[in-house]
Order: C-alpha cells, then structure tokens, then sequence
C-alpha cells in the first residue's frame, strides 16, 4: 500500500445547495479541479458533480471517463449496478455510485429499414425463381431488370465490398434463372406448336 502523506491531501468541493441552478463557472472549475486532484477519489467527486450538472457536455462526459480510468488504474475493481440509454452505473471500491456515460456508437438496427441497391437486386432474384412456376416466363421477364440493377451496382466505383458481393451474386443467379426460364419457355412452346 502506498502511504499519502496528508499535506498533500486535495479539499473536496463544496456541495451544492439543492434548489439552486448550478452556473456554467463553477461546471467549469470543477473540471479544472478534476484535471489538478492527486487523488482519484477527489477527481471522481469532481468529475461527478459536474457530470451532474451538465451531463450532455463532451467535456464533461470525458472528465468521467477519464477519471473513471485513473481510479482503475490504481485499483481495478468496478462492479456494474445499472444501465440506461445513455449512461452505466457502476462503482468502485469503497466508492458511492459513479455514473459513466456511455462512449459507443448505437448499435445499428436490424435489418435495415432501407435495403441496399445489391440487397433490392437479391431480392428480385426471389421474384424470378417464383416466375419460374408460370412456365418460365416470370423469370425470362424479370432476368434483363436483375441484370441491369446488378451491373448498376457493380459499376458504382463507391459500392462497398459487401454490395459488390452481392451484385455478382444477383447476376449469376439471374443468368441461371434466366436461362431456365428460357429453356422452359422454350419447350412450352414447342409442346403447344407441336
């Protein structure tokens, strides 16, 4: 264990009287406090007081973390209590709940609500192996607008690898499609000619 010595020890701040709007000045020392306290817990008491008052604030929400991180350093030990949208409560050692704002990205939704160019092509794929029923004519028909909305996507220079992926696939099974269809189309004919 490491000895402090007490000289050393950094004042806690004032609380703030309940009722009374905290001003952008003091959210402002508390941060300076919080960068200059030697100690973790005084860091995350200052940190937490104008996590309170301005909990939008980037520089606030990075003071957390910051501080959040140091205190780990110095002892690894967090226990998770809670979570919202925005924000976990956890708490460490010998410590009061801290409340850390969340630094990620929301998580993306699925499936999208808008498909992709190469996902729209896919798809249509489905619609000619059904047209495959009504003697191949659904798919003979459908084959030239797969076709052209896959080589739309194939010649994007911007489409991902993902979409590029998916634009040959929609082509190939296109071709096969087609040319079944065809093929069907074909004998139907000759079956009702001959």
């Amino acid at each position: 264990m490491k000895s402090h010595d007490m000289s050393q020890k950094t004042p806690l701040p004032e609380r703030q009287v309940e009722g009374q709007p905290v001003t952008r000045e003091e959210v402002e020392r508390w941060l300076q406090l919080s960068h200059q306290a030697h100690e973790p817990q005084a860091v995350l008491e200052y940190a937490q007081r104008a996590m309170a008052a301005l909990p939008e604030d980037s520089r606030v929400q990075e003071s957390v973390q910051r501080s959040v991180l140091e205190a780990l350093n110095h002892d690894a030990f967090a226990a998770f209590l809670a979570e919202t949208d925005k924000n976990y409560v956890i708490t460490l050692r010998q410590s009061r709940p801290i409340i850390v704002p969340k630094a990620r990205a929301q998580p993306e939704i699925f499936p999208p609500p808008h498909p992709t160019e190469g996902e729209r092509a896919l798809g249509m794929v489905g619609w000619m192996t059904l047209g495959l029923l009504p003697v191949g004519l659904g798919a003979l028909i459908l084959c030239p607008v797969v076709l052209h909305r896959a080589l739309g996507v194939l010649g994007r220079r911007d489409a991902e690898t993902r979409e590029r992926r998916l634009g040959w696939l929609a082509m190939i099974l296109a071709s096969g499609l087609g040319g079944l269809g065809l093929l069907l189309t074909t004998l139907f004919v000759f079956r009702v000619i001959g």
